[in-house]
């Protein structure tokens, strides 16, 4: 029950947060808090757009994956079919 938790569900959090702690690094002490709050609306779309694109990720690795099972599958059909 962990694996499948921490393989299905936990990612998308720990990534969100992952990214969020190297984007969102603004301390409202130094700055006007006004401004503070614009920049963190502003840069608080980075962690939730890697998430988003990250499917481009996992179509092009299963696009290249199908590509080369399906080379072997042609290699393996030729080689059965040859005298």
């Amino acid at each position: 029950m962990f694996s499948y938790n921490a393989l299905g569900y936990m990612p998308a959090p720990m990534v969100y947060g992952f990214v969020s702690s190297f984007v969102d690094d603004v301390d409202i002490n130094d700055e006007d808090a006004s401004d503070a709050m614009l920049q963190v609306t502003a840069k608080s779309r980075i962690p939730m757009a890697s998430i988003l694109y990250s499917v481009f990720l996992t179509v092009l690795f299963m696009h290249l994956g199908l590509k080369e099972k399906f080379a072997e599958y042609e290699e393996f059909r030729f080689m059965q079919s040859s005298p």
